[in-house]
């Protein structure tokens, strides 16, 4: 069963793209500037730049916002990594054995040999796991509060993600939105996108008059808290099930929504980013006389190679400290 690419799925990937290569550009321009004591800013530069009153603290009102927007990404993105990690340790410890000729009729009539794992949790738990090997996991809890019928369908609604690899489009579009917090954007493109995804395995699912079960499973689950499975796909995500009771009972068409916050922050962050991208700076290391420092000129090859021929002649360079690490004398050219 072929399904269209969703729209939601390309902008992600859009920005995905867009956001890795602003800060690949803004790695390579500002992170020499961290591991220096002595910046020498060529006067093209400060030309360039229209910076009369430029000072000493110059570097550093520069430096601040860069280092900041980078430092967040990074422990976004390790946050996300931990989270991961504590998620397969956990359903690990709860996978169990489970006898039922019922459920292992239903394994054999979906084809879904070895790709169901049962863990011990009260909880009303099914959801689409794994990276390269993924399988549906499903609790006790749920088993014990559904009936044969209710457990076919969510047995295909799984086998719907499974067979359209949601388990990977959903964590790849959660990584993103988890990596670049500055664009809230992508929180709402990603709730559409799992949205729409739960909407075509429910359709799937119920297919051959069995729409009803459906029903009746969202229902069942709405009466108990579910838990939170954000990285993958869960047939219990509280978030998405009202707009799937509408589908299956109203036939009403999903309309996606936008936050109008989301997408004025969004559109700010991406002009300051695009700011700093296109700001005409280039930090180049220098090794002159076992002395380090950075040299920031013009993104110009011709400004960065005269500036190195006259690296020796101090009156054509303007010095200025990098505040962002401790002065040491002698590291002053």
């Amino acid at each position: 069963m072929k399904r269209k690419t969703s729209k939601h799925f390309v902008v992600i990937c859009l920005f995905f793209v867009l956001l890795t290569g602003f800060f690949g550009i803004l790695l390579q321009k500002y992170a020499p500037l961290l591991f220096h004591n002595t910046i020498y800013y060529c006067q093209e530069l400060i030309k360039s730049i229209n910076t009369s009153t430029f000072s000493q603290r110059s570097n550093s009102m520069v430096l601040v916002p860069v280092f900041f927007i980078l430092a967040l990404v990074g422990i976004r993105l390790s946050t996300t990594v931990v989270q991961l990690i504590i998620m397969a340790r956990k359903l690990s410890r709860q996978k169990i054995r489970y006898h039922s000729a019922i459920l292992n009729k239903l394994i054999q009539d979906n084809n879904l040999r070895d790709k169901v794992v049962i863990i011990k949790n009260s909880q009303h738990i099914a959801l689409c796991y794994g990276l390269l090997r993924p399988k549906i996991y499903l609790s006790t809890g749920l088993l014990n509060a559904i009936s044969s019928n209710e457990l076919g369908v969510i047995l295909k609604h799984e086998k719907h993600h499974l067979e359209h690899n949601d388990n990977l489009s959903i964590l790849f579009a959660h990584i993103v939105q988890n990596t670049f917090p500055l664009v809230p954007l992508l929180s709402d493109l990603v709730n559409n996108f799992r949205i729409e995804q739960e909407i075509a395995a429910d359709a799937y699912a119920a297919e051959g008059g069995k729409r009803q079960y459906v029903a009746s499973v969202l229902k069942k689950l709405l009466k108990e808290p579910q838990p939170a499975f954000a990285y993958f796909p869960s047939f219990g995500a509280e978030d998405t099930i009202q707009a799937r009771i509408e589908s299956l009972f109203f036939k009403k068409q999903y309309s996606s929504h936008f936050s109008t916050k989301n997408t004025t922050l969004s559109f700010f962050s991406i002009l300051i980013l695009l700011g700093l991208v296109i700001t005409p700076a280039l930090a180049i290391e220098l090794h002159e006389n076992g002395q380090d420092a950075i040299m920031v000129c013009i993104n110009n090859q011709q400004c960065v190679t005269q500036c190195k021929e006259n690296i020796r002649y101090i009156q054509n360079m303007s010095p200025a400290l990098n505040k962002s690490t401790p002065y040491s004398p002698a590291s002053t050219l």
